[in-house]
């Protein structure tokens, strides 16, 4: 697994964010005990959906990695009785992104959970779209996102439908089980 140690040398201060990495710390009050939607929003799902929605439909998201000028500066660990478990974090994931149309194949994730100390941990979640035909979006605010180049757009609903009807081309169903309709003239 990864460690610390890997995070601080090859990663801070070693890329910049891109079309398809995102670095995002999880800023709480002091006196905060649970993750709540607005930081659920803005820190995990905003850039999963934004990854998501894009030509490719992946990304890496470094959670509990700081910014500065879109380089990874600093570890800012996630208190573990804030998000306790890559378990936790898949459920808060999968719970808070739908589509359309709804998928028929959640998005494949892969969390892997890197230990800072006894308290506090970062996450590096990659994401990958499975359905090519689906847009994604929030459960929390309804708003869709898009990654372009180093930053997250959000979509409002006339941008969705224009990449759900992007995505959407016609498809022809035929089936054979049933007889033709006989005309009469």
């Amino acid at each position: 697994g990864i460690k610390k140690e890997d995070v601080e040398q090859k990663i801070i201060g070693k890329y910049k964010e891109s079309f398809n990495l995102e670095c995002k710390g999880i800023y709480l009050k002091p006196d905060q005990k649970f993750i709540d939607n607005n930081s659920i929003e803005t820190s995990i799902i905003k850039p999963l959906i934004g990854f998501l929605n894009t030509y490719s439909g992946n990304g890496l998201l470094c959670l509990g990695i700081g910014t500065l000028n879109g380089t990874p500066n600093k570890i800012v660990p996630i208190k573990k009785d804030i998000i306790k478990t890559q378990e936790q974090l898949r459920a808060i994931i999968i719970g808070n992104i739908t589509s359309i149309p709804r998928y028929g194949n959640a998005p494949e994730l892969i969390i892997e959970d890197i230990n800072i100390d006894e308290n506090n941990h970062i996450f590096f979640i990659e994401i990958k779209r499975i359905d090519e035909y689906c847009v994604y979006y929030s459960s929390i605010t309804q708003n869709g996102y898009l990654r372009t180049n180093d930053e997250t757009k959000t979509l409002g609903l006339a941008e969705i439908f224009d990449l759900v009807s992007k995505k959407n081309f016609p498809r022809i169903f035929i089936r054979f089980d049933e007889k033709p309709v006989e005309t009469t003239h």
